[in-house]
């Protein structure tokens, strides 16, 4: 409250991490950014990690200590901050709204809500009914960002209170050398070139989303983005 920071929040089943780190790195090039520590993203993890703190929980000192430095930098710490970026860990019914007790985002990232490692059905509808709580409490005030290739999210795409950003798949392809790749951005109809390297699907829909985000609710420009995905061409 005291520092009104642009909150990003990040949920789904799979590459929350990953995108909390892209998005954390290309958004520092321009911001004060803060991204949670470790993979503090439920009821407890949620409110140290907008406090920047790590609990050790060995002993009743080290308790004392983090609570103690996390009262300490609720009401004094004048550090700056601009943007933070924050897991939301759901599993089970009710998580969504005890995390948004805590912080309610102005931009979420929906990834993926199939899981990889299991069919269980009442798990999935669990996931589906946890982010249409997200959308019902946090209103027209959020923008949404979500995996446009995920069947469980395309129900809820329609549903959301504004009409959310889609990460496709089919928005890459493969330089005309096969050297590197290209990202289409339907948001204004750039191409840009990318020569980091991307490992797997989950780093692609993390850049893909840090472009989109960038591109439409920050003031980073074109030759930031461009450097961001590939830094020696722009150099």
């Amino acid at each position: 409250r005291r520092k009104k920071p642009l909150v990003i929040a990040i949920t789904g089943s799979r590459g929350k991490t990953v995108m909390k780190r892209i998005l954390g790195e290309l958004l520092a090039s321009h911001y004060r950014v803060q991204t949670n520590p470790r993979s503090y993203n439920t009821e407890i993890g949620l409110p140290l990690a907008v406090l920047n703190v790590e609990i050790e929980p060995r002993s009743i000192v080290s308790v004392l200590q983090t609570l103690a430095r996390a009262a300490w930098t609720a009401l004094f710490s004048s550090q700056p901050l601009d943007v933070l970026v924050l897991e939301f860990g759901i599993r089970q019914r009710g998580d969504m709204h005890k995390l948004l007790r805590t912080v309610q985002p102005n931009i979420a990232i929906i990834s993926t809500l199939t899981p990889s490692y299991s069919s269980d059905v009442e798990l999935l509808h669990t996931l589906q009914a946890e982010i249409r709580t997200l959308g019902d409490t946090v209103g027209s005030s959020c923008h949404f960002l979500l995996d446009g290739d995920d069947p469980l999210l395309e129900e809820i795409a329609a549903s959301l209170p504004t009409p959310p950003l889609l990460l496709r798949r089919a928005d890459w392809s493969a330089t005309e050398n096969g050297h590197g790749l290209v990202l289409y951005s339907h948001t204004n109809g750039h191409a840009y070139p990318v020569t980091r390297e991307l490992i797997g699907d989950s780093e692609r829909t993390s850049v893909q989303a840090a472009v989109l985000l960038a591109e439409r609710w920050t003031e980073l420009s074109q030759a930031d983005i461009r450097r961001f995905l590939a830094p020696e061409i722009v150099q």
